[in-house]
């Protein structure tokens, strides 16, 4: 008998502590729409960005789908300060997914509220040392051929179900007939500068 009221109040106890860690309400970061701006020589303004990284001035915060609700908890009345960087699928692999290095990051810095929920809209550029080449825009040509080996080819369409934007845009189709290519452009080799980002 006594076993069985031991046993209760460690229990009770035991139970008290959990009110202690209770984690605080946090001031929430909604992020409902993400855009890119592109000048006339730097293409598309289409995207593949799904995700947002999010760092604070010492860590990392997390990685959020789009659209995004980024809850921040922090003591004290410092200001919010995190830093929002756009996320890709690498070669278009969900496993190595990836801050995107060639847009620009969303920098908040506001006054922390409990219970607080800010709505953001996300628009970006390409940072000021990205060097940009348009290989083709596929409107009124298309410099791909594909290699030798290839059973799959790169093709202009005009096919309203399937162009982008603009009246045309390349195409690509790989199934069990066509399953591999590799293709370049018909033109010379783009004297692309070095960079520090490897793929």
């Amino acid at each position: 008998m006594k076993r069985f009221y031991y046993i209760i109040f460690l229990s009770f106890f035991a139970s008290c502590g959990l009110w202690d860690d209770a984690p605080g309400i946090p001031h929430q970061i909604v992020i409902d729409e993400f855009n890119v701006e592109t000048s006339g020589v730097q293409g598309s303004s289409s995207h593949g960005v799904n995700e947002v990284w999010v760092y604070t001035s010492t860590d990392v915060l997390g990685v959020f789908p789009l659209p995004a609700t980024i809850p921040y908890l922090q003591n004290g009345d410092e200001d919010l300060y995190i830093n929002i960087a756009p996320g890709i699928k690498a070669n278009g692999i969900s496993a190595t997914r990836k801050p995107y290095p060639f847009y620009n990051t969303l920098e908040i810095d506001i006054p922390f509220v409990a219970g607080k929920s800010d709505t953001l809209s996300f628009t970006t550029s390409y940072v000021d040392n990205a060097h940009i080449i348009v290989a083709e825009d596929f409107e009124s040509a298309n410099r791909f051929q594909a290699s030798s080996t290839s059973t799959a080819d790169v093709e202009r369409t005009i096919d309203p179900d399937l162009v982008i934007e603009g009246e045309a845009s390349g195409f690509i189709q790989l199934d069990t007939t066509h399953a591999h290519l590799t293709s370049t452009t018909q033109e010379q080799l783009y004297n692309l500068p070095c960079c520090s980002y490897l793929w």
